[in-house]
């Protein structure tokens, strides 16, 4: 569906915690009353956000830099489609608003909204062709990203399902 919001209810969506579901309608990432209901279904029984189940703050930013790290490593073709410096690294400025933009995505802070206003994720990305090989190299630099920071488990699977819903909901190009 074209919901960001949008997830199916089951047990990896129980890692989700009221304060996510919260920030996400606050945000506007949540915009249907079928993903409010879902949320509303599994908040009960949640203890903590994913932002909260990773380690907070300096995990989202671990993690934000090992992402980039890895996708300068391992995926030119990705690394090539981001302001770069003169180093020819990925800027620091996007390293630092991917890890904010993390850190509301995961259920922390809204400092990304207070910052850069609501994400509106597709039209930040519509100047990007995104094609199905891009999207791929995102996913396997974020694997590698979490695999280093040692996520695992519930949270693990529930990232690497809501990683891939997006992603692919970037998608603009065929193929």
């Amino acid at each position: 569906s074209g919901d960001e919001g949008g997830l199916p209810v089951d047990s990896v969506s129980l890692l989700k915690g009221a304060a996510h579901r919260r920030n996400l309608h606050e945000s506007g990432l949540a915009s249907s009353s079928t993903t409010a209901q879902k949320w509303d279904i599994v908040s009960e029984f949640l203890e903590q956000t994913p932002y909260e189940a990773i380690g907070g703050r300096d995990a989202v930013e671990a993690l934000a830099d090992a992402f980039y790290d890895a996708m300068e490593r391992e995926e030119p073709a990705l690394t090539a489609v981001h302001r770069l410096d003169e180093e020819g690294k990925i800027h620091r400025e996007l390293r630092r608003r991917f890890s904010l933009f993390l850190t509301l995505w995961l259920g922390g802070p809204q400092d990304y909204l207070e910052e850069a206003g609501h994400p509106r994720l597709r039209r930040r990305h519509q100047q990007v062709p995104v094609d199905e090989a891009m999207r791929d190299a995102w996913l396997r630099s974020m694997k590698r990203a979490m695999d280093q920071q040692g996520i695992e488990g519930s949270v693990r699977a529930y990232l690497d399902q809501r990683f891939f819903e997006v992603a692919d909901f970037l998608r603009n190009r065929p193929g």
